[in-house]
């Protein structure tokens, strides 16, 4: 969880330093703390997270059939959501569905891509990080800056900053 916060914020809202990395990381420690995960395995600081990441991508992540199915709707389209009519569905998913796989595949670690075999190329690549650096960009953080929090938040953390 902590890795897709780290990519997420890094990719969409600005470059991290070292020691913001470090920070969200063991910030990460006291969330799990809270929710009764034990701190024993967890890696003691950024640095071993890293290498701890990096082993378990390099050696140990298999393309299970249940990651294999979890992505297959990248490389397939995905289903009529509930609720939808299949007519509308229909209609909605030619365009819907190549943009879904693009940010799906391009929100996934590269070595996850192709250990799970997903189409990338490198100009996928250069339009996901383009359409990343937009977000990143000063008049996008000046706008979600200014918008009025309830517009930024769903109803749920709306009413948690409210309180």
């Amino acid at each position: 969880f902590v890795e897709q916060v780290l990519y997420f914020a890094d990719t969409f809202v600005k470059r991290l330093t070292y020691a913001e990395k470090e920070q969200i990381y063991l910030e990460s420690k006291t969330w799990y703390r809270r929710y009764g995960v034990s701190e024993r395995p967890m890696p003691a600081d950024y640095d071993a997270f890293q290498r701890y990441w990096d082993h378990m991508l390099d050696e140990v992540m298999v393309a299970h059939q249940t990651a294999k199915y979890g992505v297959g709707y990248v490389t397939k389209g995905f289903p009529c959501p509930k609720g939808m009519p299949p007519l509308l569905w229909r209609v909605v998913s030619p365009a819907f569905n190549p943009i879904a796989a693009f940010l799906t595949t391009g929100g996934l670690p590269p070595r996850a891509r192709a250990l799970l075999g997903l189409p990338w190329t490198d100009r996928q690549e250069r339009r996901y990080q383009r359409f990343a650096a937009v977000w990143r960009s000063r008049p996008v953080n000046w706008l979600w800056d200014h918008l009025p929090i309830r517009l930024r938040y769903n109803r749920f953390a709306f009413a948690g900053y409210a309180r």
